[in-house]
């Protein structure tokens, strides 16, 4: 990882220090985000490849009096641009049939089991993907040395087509290792 330059961009004092988590990005080569590739690239960047744009979703969280007591941020990746068969190769979507529910509500029901409901908010980022996927710089995060260099994903990023089945695969690898059929 190369040695980053500290930015702050916030009055607020309990800020100040707090760093944002690039863990999931590699650093790879430069390249411009366009989709005209030059020609001397093709030792690096295969010519149907090109680079995803990022951007910040920030969100307000408020109390029940409609105060604001936390002010949230997220990158996210503008995954509307990725195109079906260069991108990726299908959508996957982890929904589960209404009457699935039902039936396994009503066996836990008629067995006395406990039911928890769990919403795990971060998810999709625990996947690991497995494409080549590159995106550019974030917002905020551009280096003025380097303006065309773009980073290789690892780890899912909110938006991308891959997010789901990159979450589902691990969360099924945990579910088979801990004895779950």
């Amino acid at each position: 990882m190369p040695n980053l330059e500290d930015l702050t961009h916030s009055d607020d004092a309990d800020d100040v220090g707090a760093e944002a988590d690039i863990n999931n990005l590699e650093s790879i080569i430069s390249v411009s985000p366009n989709p005209q590739r030059s020609s001397n690239l093709s030792n690096y960047w295969s010519p149907e490849k090109r680079a995803i744009g990022t951007k910040w979703v920030y969100k307000n969280i408020k109390d029940e009096r409609g105060i604001v007591i936390r002010n949230t941020a997220r990158l996210v990746t503008q995954g509307h641009t990725q195109e079906e068969g260069i991108d990726y190769d299908e959508i996957f979507a982890p929904v589960a049939r209404i009457e699935a529910i039902r039936l396994f509500l009503a066996y836990a029901s008629f067995m006395g089991f406990l039911v928890y409901q769990m919403n795990v908010k971060s998810a999709f980022l625990y996947g690991t993907i497995e494409e080549e996927i590159y995106v550019c710089q974030p917002p905020g995060f551009e280096d003025p040395e380097n303006p065309d260099k773009v980073h290789k994903v690892v780890q899912a990023l909110y938006g991308l087509h891959q997010a789901p089945r990159a979450w589902y695969e691990t969360l099924a690898t945990y579910l088979l290792e801990n004895g779950f059929q």
